[in-house]
């Protein structure tokens, strides 16, 4: 699952792109682009289900995309305090409500999530139930899901942005790279963080291994130190025994002085 947050993390302009084929705006609300810190997550017992991935701020809009990676019980009410904290946030910082952003949660989802039907893309507001006239533009979900993307391309730019997030095959990704120019972008960007990855797994590795020698090596050393000294203190002790045989001293008193056994001292004689 970390794939799909690798490939959503390579660059503004490539995400502009894909927030074109989500966001019924015009390009030119992109000529104002700022990456925000992701801080309207609150860290909780959820974290291993979603990845909030990152805000972007246009001209008009403030945008959230998570990537899920496991179906959330809660999901409705995480973004509504998704959708609430982003307002805050700008309150917070002397906005006035009359220029309030739009604010638009782009949920991207592994698994099956709010809907039945086979649609892959929903787009959700506040709307009168009766005759769908809108209340306010200022609130919007977006729900991708990756599971009930049509195995066959549909010819939109979306389905080939989802099916690259989607993939893990180099072979298609290469494919899907060459009708975008800017998934070729993510894609050459993916294949440099992959490169830079597997140098420093490698160097990791390199590390460990001389740690490791390192280890063994001390370890070894301080056994032979201290096979040393018994071995030393076992000479002495013979040393001292014979020495003693010789001067007439009886073998019980011997095994006191040495430590020795008594049939280790028999041998001696």
């Amino acid at each position: 699952m970390t794939g799909y947050l690798k490939k959503f993390s390579l660059g503004i302009r490539a995400v502009a792109d894909f927030l074109k084929c989500v966001l019924e705006i015009p390009d030119d609300e992109f000529d104002y682009l700022e990456h925000v810190d992701t801080h309207t997550r609150v860290e909780s017992e959820l974290d291993g289900e979603y990845i909030l991935d990152i805000c972007v701020h246009t001209k008009h809009n403030a945008v959230d995309v998570e990537v899920q990676v496991r179906r959330s019980p809660v999901i409705e009410q995480r973004i509504v305090v998704y959708l609430s904290n982003m307002v805050k946030d700008q309150t917070a910082n002397g906005v006035k409500y009359s220029d309030l952003k739009k604010n638009v949660s782009i949920l991207i989802a592994a698994e099956h999530n709010l809907n039945d039907n086979d649609k892959y893309f929903h787009k959700y507001t506040l709307r009168d139930r009766g005759n769908n006239s809108e209340f306010t533009g200022l609130l919007e979900v977006d729900l991708l899901e990756l599971k009930k993307l049509p195995k066959n391309a549909d010819n939109t730019q979306l389905w080939n942005w989802l099916e690259f997030i989607k993939t893990n095959s180099r072979e298609e990704m290469e494919e899907l790279a060459d009708k975008n120019p800017e998934i070729k972008k993510a894609y050459n960007s993916l294949k440099a963080l992959s490169s830079d990855e597997a140098m420093r797994h490698a160097a990791h590795q390199r590390e460990m291994y001389i740690q490791n020698e390192m280890a063994i090596n001390e370890e070894k050393y301080e056994q032979g130190k201290a096979e040393g000294r018994a071995e030393g203190m076992e000479n002495k002790a013979i040393e001292i025994a014979e020495n003693a045989l010789t001067k007439g001293l009886d073998i019980g008193t011997i095994s006191a002085i040495t430590g020795l056994t008594t049939e280790e001292i028999q041998k001696l004689k």
